[in-house]
């Protein structure tokens, strides 16, 4: 990875598997501050979940690929917005499909979908009769497209995702996306640049109450300078200006970060005695 950090809309919190909202009030909520009891549900304070993990999920897997084209079904245990170990009670079945096509050298376009339950098992009691957790699932669907030629790499996502919450005729809605780009300027330094945003869609309960959306838009610009000492570390500088640290509808002025980073490899004992 060319940054210090993941892209910032894999790591920003969502809403609460373990809390309910009762009205759009519920939802003016912001990252970086842990929810607390929105209505019904845990009174634990919650960071919430992010739209897709970047982890392995359990499941089974079946491909298919040829010279151009890439494809695959998943079946897993669990939402990747939420994931569980194969010991949980929150375990829901899930399907995910998958699928790209490389157009010659160098340029690939993928997309993917999964969709089903992501509530934690705890809420089910306080659902309607007649309701369970199977009602009330998450949807995700992503493009993703990748291009390198030479010492340059392009590549860039664009993912969707809606979250089916009881009592809401319009359920929280997010689109985030990114590019970045990626120069060999030695066998030893690259450099890169990356932009990400984060959009939420409008809201509306079934008392007619409606937002246009419910939680700030997000953006972040990132450069970031690598360096390979030998070949088993990388030393990687960062700058970033981001509003991922928004926490209402208004937003906050842009916030600038710099990190530095060393990645390092270990060669296997096995080997060291050799």
């Amino acid at each position: 990875m060319a940054f210090v950090r993941p892209v910032p809309a894999y790591t920003s919190a969502l809403l609460p598997p373990d809390q309910f909202a009762c009205a759009t009030s519920d939802l003016v909520h912001g990252n970086g501050t842990a929810w607390s009891s929105l209505c019904r549900g845990s009174e634990a304070e919650n960071y919430g979940l992010t739209p897709v993990t970047l982890y392995g999920v359990p499941g089974v897997e079946f491909q298919l690929a040829t010279n151009s084209f890439d494809g695959r079904v998943q079946f897993t245990n669990s939402s990747p917005a939420n994931p569980q170990g194969l010991t949980s009670n929150n375990q829901h079945l899930q399907w995910t499909l998958g699928g790209g096509y490389r157009f010659g050298p160098g340029i690939h376009v993928g997309v993917a979908e999964f969709f089903g339950p992501y509530l934690d098992g705890s809420l089910e009691p306080l659902l309607s009769e007649g309701q369970n957790l199977g009602h009330f699932n998450a949807l995700g669907l992503g493009l993703d497209a990748q291009w390198s030629r030479g010492r340059w790499a392009l590549e860039g996502e664009w993912q969707r995702f809606r979250f089916e919450l009881p009592g809401f005729a319009q359920s929280p809605r997010v689109e985030v996306a990114y590019g970045q780009a990626k120069r060999i300027i030695s066998p030893r330094v690259f450099a890169a640049t990356r932009l990400s945003t984060e959009n939420f869609g409008a809201i509306s309960d079934q008392e007619g109450f409606r937002l246009p959306n419910f939680q700030a838009p997000r953006k972040a610009v990132e450069v970031s300078l690598g360096y390979r000492p030998n070949r088993l570390q990388v030393i990687k500088a960062g700058l970033g200006l981001s509003t991922f640290t928004s926490s209402s509808l208004s937003g906050y002025p842009w916030k600038y970060t710099v990190e530095i980073e060393l990645v390092t490899s270990f060669v296997p004992l096995a080997q060291s005695f050799r």
